[in-house]
């Protein structure tokens, strides 16, 4: 997966409730969510993506090192 976006199918439309299953399917576990905001961790990373425009896009993150 790249940093810009994990795309949806292209048959949803744009008005859309967020689709959590697209980030669970590539590995992302839920920690919360907000509206079209959600937090969600994989491995040692801790990632805020917004949904819109039927893609999960990466807001901000860190990949925490091993120590």
């Amino acid at each position: 997966m790249t940093a810009a976006a994990v795309s949806a199918p292209e048959e949803r439309t744009s008005q859309q409730e967020p689709n959590f299953e697209l980030l669970r399917s590539r590995g992302w576990v839920i920690g919360m969510s907000y509206g079209c905001y959600c937090v969600a961790w994989r491995d040692r990373d801790e990632v805020v993506f917004e949904w819109r425009d039927n893609d999960w896009h990466r807001v901000t993150g860190r990949a925490n090192p091993v120590a």
